[in-house]
């Protein structure tokens, strides 16, 4: 059963070599490009279909094979892939514009522990009132948008 207090906007993005990339036709966009994603990403195989596309097992894999230009993009969402770039120490790679999709995301209970559900909802509805949950959101995102120490400037 889904808790009704969405825990984060999750965004589907591109990531490419190419700086200053803007996607204005949406998923259209891709059309010309090749691209990889992790395979069973729904949202993104649904949009996709009929594009020049591989599917991946891990970010690592579709990085790597942006980085040597066997690809032209990486689809993922905003904080997998700007986290993956990090761990990976990979530079020159560059998030696009808009995002191609954005929705919220919740939480489901399993069925046997449905008597949590009210006082669940309760403290998400407490905590998002207080903003909690879109200051936490904001500073994972500042953390991974900001330039890692390898590449900080003293």
């Amino acid at each position: 059963m889904m808790v009704p207090v969405a825990l984060m906007r999750y965004e589907i993005v591109a990531f490419s070599k190419m700086p200053g990339l803007k996607l204005t036709q949406g998923w259209e966009s891709l059309r010309p490009f090749r691209f990889d994603f992790i395979k069973g990403i729904k949202i993104i195989e649904d949009n996709t279909a009929g594009m020049q596309f591989e599917t991946v097992a891990t970010l690592r894999q579709a990085f790597s094979k942006l980085e040597r230009d066997r690809s032209d993009m990486v689809l993922s969402n905003r904080i997998s892939g700007l986290a993956a770039l990090r761990a990976l120490k990979l530079s020159g790679i560059h998030m696009a514009s808009p995002a191609l999709a954005s929705f919220p995301v919740y939480h489901y209970l399993h069925k046997r522990h449905l008597d949590l559900h009210g006082r669940l909802t309760r403290v998400l509805q407490e905590l998002e009132q207080q903003k909690f949950i879109q200051q936490a959101q904001a500073e994972v995102l500042q953390h991974y948008e900001s330039p890692p120490e390898h590449e900080a400037k003293p």
